[in-house]
């Protein structure tokens, strides 16, 4: 699970930071480009080393791009 809040939402990008399990104290951070669908992690948390939450929330950001709605917090959970 990975808890997300958006930091910055522009016409080009989306930028989140993202917590691992939703542990606060290990952020990361995520910027999609809302043109073209390619995405960036300037910043990964420490629990990332393998990038599983940093690509499940880019999966959600692909979503949120095709609605036009992108959510100011959340979750993503998988199993």
């Amino acid at each position: 699970m990975t808890l997300f809040e958006l930091v910055e939402l522009t016409a080009e990008r989306a930028v989140y930071d993202y917590y691992p399990d939703g542990d606060k104290s290990d952020r990361g951070q995520l910027s999609f480009n809302r043109i073209d669908g390619t995405w960036t992690v300037p910043e990964r948390a420490e629990a990332d080393r393998h990038s599983s939450y940093s690509n499940h929330l880019c999966h959600r950001l692909e979503e949120f791009n095709r609605s036009g709605v992108f959510q100011e917090s959340g979750y993503v959970a998988w199993c």
